[in-house]
């Protein structure tokens, strides 16, 4: 694994950017891959840049997840980045693709409307509601009350 020094001779991190520079030729650093994380070449290894990005400027490579805090994996700015569990880093997720309703959160269920909510092992829903805008007002309520500031209102 690649320690903070050797990063720092083979690449130039622009913190307020978000991006590397090679050293020798001053070119910008890294591809994007499928997955939407940027991905750069080290050494001949392998390395996600936002992991990079917190190594080059804490120097140590963070324990856990890194935390995209505007969701955008492409923006590796150090102030987009925190650290994070494996749930608070599910909690800060766009909406679903099959969410029928349009909004993060809503399920319908016989025609009515439930916040719903997964907390640790236990999920919550919400009484009932005519209208998906109502009921996507619980889901911020419930999403700021238990995700505090990893909470996503898609």
């Amino acid at each position: 694994m690649i320690t903070q020094k050797e990063l720092k001779e083979a690449l130039i991190y622009e913190p307020e950017q978000g991006i590397f520079l090679r050293r020798k030729n001053y070119d910008v650093a890294g591809n994007w891959e499928p997955s939407g994380y940027v991905r750069i070449y080290v050494s001949d290894r392998k390395y996600l840049a936002h992991r990079l990005a917190w190594l080059y400027m804490y120097g140590c490579f963070p324990i856990g997840k890194l935390d995209h805090i505007n969701m955008d994996k492409h923006d590796n700015r150090i102030a987009n980045l925190r650290l994070a569990t494996v749930s608070q880093n599910a909690m800060n997720k766009k909406i679903m693709s099959n969410n029928s309703t349009g909004y993060k959160g809503i399920i319908c269920v016989n025609g009515k409307y439930h916040a719903q909510i997964k907390v640790g092992d236990k999920r919550m829903r919400s009484v009932p509601f005519k209208k998906p805008e109502d009921a996507h007002a619980k889901y911020i309520r419930m999403a700021e009350k238990y995700f505090g500031e990893f909470a996503n209102h898609g």
